[in-house]
């Protein structure tokens, strides 16, 4: 999450359904920063590669921004040489309340992308979805 603390603001405040992404150079590495966006939702992501077939840290965190009774969700979606994946849903509930992960991803076939994708999910369903920018793998 330091990726995220330390660059997020960097990238704005985001308004209605909106996505950006943001790159950090390191002196080793370049982390990687993208964000997505619906009312009551909010999703950041920050990766760093390793490889073609690997990404490690991701770091991942979801807020909701409501108190209304509907919960935030956030997955992770990449694009590899098998074709396009979703990864589990990650949920936060109540307002202002957030969840966040460290993971990794790493895919027999090479991994092209990797984006998240940010709902507002009520006891109906997800009400309104939103898409990240896409971070590219250099490796691949």
């Amino acid at each position: 999450m330091k990726a995220l603390k330390k660059h997020w603001k960097s990238a704005g405040v985001m308004a209605g359904a909106a996505a950006t992404v943001l790159m950090v150079a390191g002196p080793a590495s370049a982390t990687a920063v993208v964000g997505a966006e619906v009312p009551g939702a909010r999703g950041e992501m920050a990766v760093d590669w390793v490889s073609n077939k690997t990404a490690n840290p991701i770091d991942l965190k979801v807020t909701d921004t409501e108190a209304d009774g509907r919960v935030a969700k956030m997955r992770v979606v990449a694009s590899t040489g098998s074709g396009q994946k979703a990864y589990a849903w990650r949920t936060a509930s109540g307002q202002w309340a957030n969840t966040k992960a460290v993971t990794h991803l790493t895919d027999s076939s090479t991994i092209y992308w990797l984006r998240i994708e940010v709902c507002r999910v009520s006891n109906a369903g997800p009400e309104q979805c939103s898409l990240s920018g896409k971070i590219s793998n250099p490796y691949a």
